[in-house]
């Protein structure tokens, strides 16, 4: 009878290493498949902070602008004068390409459309829109006024042509291609310095001046010898407005609002005392 002969030490230890590494093997990856969805779930945490974090990171941005300047950041559009239409257009001026907003005055048993017409500028951070967005187009057409808003050279949908030119003159052709008699002049904030040297260069073509707490270019010139009906707008919580405001009062016969608790866009603060004083300046003017 044969004897066996005993399998080396070597071999024997060989196959419980492989046994062992492959017990370990499986052990590693059950742990690893059961690590995954915890995993995932922590990933997704850290994405959503993250989110969460720039979503609050935006919110300070907005906030910051909103309490620098009084911007307010979102206007809700006015549904109230839904029957005035607003048709958009796009014209040339001075090598500019100017976009604008226009309303016509619908005339009913209790308006009668005016002859006079309102063309709204705007501030730095805003546009024609704004007035759109804020109702003072349709309020302003439904009381029988044609509306004109438009956006300045290089803001909004306006495209900014390589002429300079001087902004009296650049307003007087915008006028003018509008086909524009007399009209009342709004002047918010930045317009001001394309409106205020109009006025001084072209005031017998205004009807009315209103301007709201505007870029005064020339502090020095003579304001008393303007002839223009005019209406000082301000807010009382902006800083700059009472020096602006006693500039401009120098113009005779001038009236004036102070909006209270509005900052330095006011008419965003208290669109309906802004509107209906407007109005009763409109209707003043003969």
């Amino acid at each position: 009878m044969l004897e066996r002969k005993p399998k080396p030490a070597k071999m024997m230890l060989s196959r419980k290493a492989i046994v062992g590494v492959a017990v370990l093997f499986v052990a590693s990856l059950f742990l690893l498949i059961s690590f995954f969805p915890d995993k995932t779930i922590k990933n997704d945490d850290f994405f959503h902070q993250a989110k969460q974090i720039n979503d609050d990171q935006d919110s300070a941005v907005v906030n910051f602008e909103k309490d620098r300047s009084g911007i307010v950041s979102k206007i809700e559009p006015q549904n109230l004068f839904k029957d005035n239409q607003i048709d958009e257009d796009v014209i040339p001026v001075d090598g500019n390409k100017i976009k604008i907003l226009i309303s016509h005055g619908k005339s009913n048993d209790k308006v009668v459309v005016t002859k006079i017409p309102v063309l709204l500028l705007h501030g730095a951070a805003f546009n024609s829109k704004t007035w759109q967005d804020l109702g003072t187009i349709q309020f302003l057409a439904k009381q029988g006024y044609n509306v004109i808003a438009v956006d300045l050279p290089g803001y909004g949908k306006s495209v900014k042509g390589k002429t300079e030119v001087n902004n009296a003159d650049f307003l007087d052709h915008l006028i003018t291609e509008l086909a524009l008699d007399k009209p009342v002049i709004v002047s918010p904030s930045m317009s001001g310095s394309f409106s205020i040297p109009y006025l001084f260069k072209y005031g017998e073509k205004m009807g009315g001046f209103v301007p709201v707490a505007p870029v005064i270019p020339a502090p020095d010139a003579d304001f008393s010898k303007i002839s223009v009906p005019t209406f000082i707008v301000s807010g009382s919580l902006d800083p700059g407005a009472p020096q602006k405001n006693e500039i401009l009062s120098k113009i005779p016969n001038s009236s004036s609002l102070v909006i209270e608790k509005a900052k330095h866009p006011c008419y965003l603060d208290n669109p309906e005392l802004f509107h209906n004083e407007l109005l009763k300046f409109l209707k003043s003017i003969k």
